[in-house]
């Protein structure tokens, strides 16, 4: 799925609701801005 957005905020949680089920290609800031949210979901620092 390609998405054009104006602010990641709510698209990260929105990401996230997918679970393991999804991988963020790119761009790279979004797809680390989304590992480090599912490690403080996760608790650990994974």
């Amino acid at each position: 799925m390609t998405l054009k957005v104006a602010d990641t905020i709510e698209l990260v949680g929105w990401i996230l609701s997918f679970g393991s089920q999804v991988r963020v290609i790119r761009p790279d800031p979004l797809r680390e801005r989304v590992k480090e949210e599912a490690k403080k979901v996760l608790g650990s620092d994974r």
